[in-house]
């Protein structure tokens, strides 16, 4: 069975990092590949990301403080199965 591919919105992800990232498509849907716990207070993650004109995801580290990643996961939603299937997931 198929892991549940959760995603956060623009608005989610901008409050995590504190700060906007450039050309971060403001409608867009953000997906987290891979966590790691880093330095015991952090989250490390690989993101892949929405950009404004880019079909393709831009692929990225970010680092965010554990309580930051917890409020946001906590807000994350679940893809709907159109989209996995449309994702070829």
């Amino acid at each position: 069975m198929a892991k549940d591919i959760k995603y956060v919105t623009t608005p989610v992800l901008t409050k995590m990092l504190g700060e906007s990232i450039p050309g971060l498509d403001p409608d867009g849907k953000h997906v987290l590949v891979y966590s790691m716990l880093h330095n015991d207070v952090e989250i490390r993650g690989l993101w892949m990301l929405k950009m404004v004109g880019q079909m393709l995801p831009f692929e990225t580290l970010l680092t965010v403080p554990i309580e930051a990643f917890n409020a946001a996961m906590r807000k994350a939603k679940v893809a709907s199965r159109e989209a996995r299937d449309e994702a070829g997931c």
